[in-house]
C-alpha cells in the first residue's frame, strides 16, 4: 500500500534514533528533509505519496535553490534527500530509489582561515567569562568538535589517567584524547573554582542552564577576536583547524593528529594543514640552483 512521506518520515527517524546519532546530526537531516517536503507539499498542493516522487522533481527542487545555497550546503542536502530514499527503498516502502547515484555538485577548494598560537593566545586572554575561557582553552588544546566539548561529562573527564574520553562523537564513534599538563591544570582549577554548584552532569555548566550552547560560546569567541583585532572569520570551529595546522607545523606526524581529531579519513586531516606565505617562500628560498 503507497505510503506518504511524513509516515516514511516517521518510521526514519525512529530507525536514526536506534543507530544511536546525535541530536545535532538528526536535527540536521530533518530540517534538510523537511524544506523539501513543504516544497513537494506546496507544489501538489496535498499530501505526498513517497513513490510517486519522480527524480526530475527532486532536480526541480534542488535547481531551485542553486543560486540560495553554497555547493557545501547543497551536497549537505542532496545527501539528506538520499538517504532518506534509500531507507525508503530498503525497507521496501517505494520501488525504487530515485536518488541513486545521484551527481554532487563541485566544491572549489579554498584556503581555510587558521590561527597561529599568538592569535589563540590573544583570543583567550579577551575571553572574559571564566566558563567560556576555559571552555576554549579545552578547544585550542584537544582540537574537540565543540558539540562534543559542550556534551563532555564529569565522568569523561580521567584526571587520574590524564586522558578525555569522547564519548559518541561524529558518526557515533568513541575516541580517547590525552590532555597536557597545561589543559589538565586549567580543569582542575575550574572544577575547584569556577564550575557552579549544580545537578547537571555536564562538565562545563552554567547556574541558570546547567549547560553551554554552541551560540553562546561562538558569540563569545567572535567577540574576543575582534578586541584583539584579529582580521579573519574566527568560530570554535576554527580552534579545531588551528590545532591540526600548528601540530603538523612543528612536525608531528599527520597520522597522530587525525586520532587525535577523530578523523575517519587521513585526507579529511590533510585539508585541515594550512600552508601560508612565508612558509611557502621559506621552501622556494632553500633551491641552491
Amino acid at each position: 500500500m503507497p505510503m506518504s512521506i511524513d509516515i516514511i518520515l516517521t518510521k526514519y527517524n525512529e530507525q536514526l534514533a536506534i543507530r544511536n546519532l546525535s541530536k545535532e546530526t538528526i536535527r540536521g537531516y530533518n530540517a534538510d528533509i523537511d524544506l523539501f517536503v513543504n516544497w513537494i507539499t506546496n507544489k501538489r498542493n496535498g499530501p505526498v505519496v513517497m513513490e510517486s516522487i519522480t527524480r526530475d522533481e527532486v532536480h526541480v527542487y534542488l535547481a531551485s535553490k542553486k543560486d540560495d545555497w553554497a555547493p557545501v550546503t547543497m551536497n549537505r542536502k542532496i545527501v539528506s534527500i538520499s538517504l532518506l530514499f534509500e531507507y525508503a527503498y530498503k525497507n521496501h516502502y517505494v520501488p525504487r530509489n530515485v536518488m541513486e547515484d545521484y551527481p554532487h555538485v563541485k566544491v572549489l577548494e579554498k584556503e581555510r582561515d587558521s590561527l597561529t598560537a599568538d592569535e589563540i593566545k590573544d583570543i583567550l586572554d579577551k575571553i572574559m567569562h571564566p566558563t567560556i575561557k576555559v571552555f576554549a582553552e579545552l578547544l585550542a588544546h584537544t582540537g574537540l568538535r565543540i558539540s562534543e566539548g559542550i556534551h563532555l561529562t564529569l565522568n569523561d573527564i580521567k584526571f587520574n589517567e590524564g586522558v578525555l574520553q569522547v564519548v559518541n562523537g561524529k558518526g557515533g564513534k568513541d575516541r580517547t584524547i590525552p590532555m597536557s599538563d597545561a589543559l589538565m591544570s586549567k580543569l582542575q582549577y575550574y572544577i575547584r573554582n569556577i564550575r557552579p554548584k549544580t545537578k547537571s552532569n555536564y562538565f562545563f555548566a552554567l547556574k541558570k542552564t546547567g549547560s553551554l550552547s554552541q551560540q553562546y560560546v561562538n558569540a563569545s569567541i567572535r567577540k574576543a577576536a575582534n578586541e584583539a583585532g584579529i582580521n579573519k572569520k574566527v568560530t570554535a570551529h576554527v580552534f579545531r583547524h588551528a590545532l591540526a595546522s600548528n601540530l603538523i607545523n612543528n612536525n608531528v606526524n599527520v597520522t597522530v593528529v587525525q586520532k587525535i581529531l577523530g578523523h575517519a579519513s587521513l585526507r579529511t586531516t590533510q585539508i585541515y594543514v594550512h600552508t601560508d606565505q612565508d612558509s611557502m617562500k621559506q621552501a622556494v628560498n632553500t633551491l641552491q640552483y
